[in-house]
């Protein structure tokens, strides 16, 4: 590939440590491993990862290998998930010394630490010792979007607003200093705020436009806000507004952009169905072609597990001239350039 023109992209969703299935998705899509270097390889096309490789699924060590191995070979880019980014602040002391971690942890005093060493659990009981050390190295040279000219990929949501803070606080797309990761951390700073609406898309209130509050994926808590319930124009994903407005509206851009993020329970848009004790879960990857410009129809690789949770994770949207796309009451995606 390496002497070919890169005739298109493939944006593959998040992964959430579910490496048979990218395998399996990586296959259908045409990619496969190099004798040289055992990466996955597409004699034309490029894949492109929106992030949340981690946290979740049984296999994420295996993902991580896979992944890494596509980026250093050149058959690949990626950009941060939000997983990445708590992998990160997990891992970061602060204040140095101090015992306390950017994401707490292991500290009874922060009513935080506990949630978050659950949401964290499945990640440092599989990527462990020099191998975890290796991979959070490798998260702090990933961007958090990219620009590839007539495509653009971020995980959560495009917001020029927010690029603009990241870039002029950075200088560049990507962390590379303990003090950024310590204001990307603190709620009130700029840059927080900035990295939030990028890697989880802003957040609305819903009782002020008269929705229930809502329920923690988990179940732990209710919020005023949601994070993560996104739907197309006149889908019945979620209800709309009682009074009929449209809380948050994305806006067709020029040029096309795909984000990832979303997770949907019994969404027709990857057909989730309950199947005993087992649920259907889906990675998909949105094709895209320069010549002419257009992006295609989702590839779904399903596979039956059992166990697993009750979520579909891989879930990606679209927006564009041609992709208009509109968040109800939460937005991932938003923007006005």
């Amino acid at each position: 590939m390496s002497n070919t023109k890169v005739q298109g992209y493939d944006v593959i969703g998040d992964i959430h440590g579910c490496a048979t299935e990218l395998e399996a998705l990586l296959d259908e899509l045409g990619y496969a491993p190099d004798g040289v270097d055992g990466a996955y390889r597409h004699p034309e096309r490029k894949a492109v990862f929106v992030g949340d490789l981690i946290d979740r699924g049984p296999e994420q060590l295996r993902v991580l290998e896979i992944v890494k191995a596509m980026v250093d070979a050149g058959a690949a880019r990626m950009v941060l998930g939000n997983h990445e980014f708590n992998a990160m602040a997990y891992a970061t002391e602060w204040p140095a010394g101090s015992g306390k971690y950017l994401r707490p942890h292991d500290d009874p005093s922060n009513p935080k630490a506990a949630k978050n060493e659950n949401q964290h659990k499945a990640f440092l009981d599989q990527v462990t010792g020099t191998n975890r050390e290796h991979y959070l190295a490798w998260f702090w040279t990933q961007p958090l979007w990219l620009n590839l000219g007539d495509l653009r990929v971020v995980h959560a949501c495009w917001h020029s607003e927010s690029i603009a803070v990241v870039e002029r606080e950075l200088g560049r797309s990507r962390f590379t200093k303990v003090d950024q990761l310590v204001r990307a951390s603190t709620e009130g700073d700029p840059l927080y705020t900035a990295v939030e609406t990028l890697l989880k898309g802003p957040e609305i209130s819903l009782v002020d436009h008269d929705q229930e509050p809502y329920i923690d994926k988990d179940g732990a808590f209710a919020r005023p806000c949601a994070a993560s319930v996104v739907a197309r124009r006149n889908s019945d994903v979620v209800p709309p507004c009682r009074d009929g407005r449209e809380v948050f509206h994305c806006r067709g851009t020029a040029v096309p952009a795909v984000a990832g993020h979303g997770g949907f329970r019994r969404s027709p848009d990857v057909r989730l169905h309950r199947a005993g004790a087992g649920v259907l879960r889906a990675l998909l990857a949105q094709r895209y072609s320069d010549a002419p410009a257009r992006l295609d129809g989702l590839h779904r690789v399903r596979r039956l597990q059992r166990g697993q949770g009750r979520r579909a994770h891989g879930v990606l949207l679209v927006w564009g001239e041609s992709h208009p796309a509109r968040a109800l009451c939460v937005g991932c995606l938003a923007d006005d350039s």
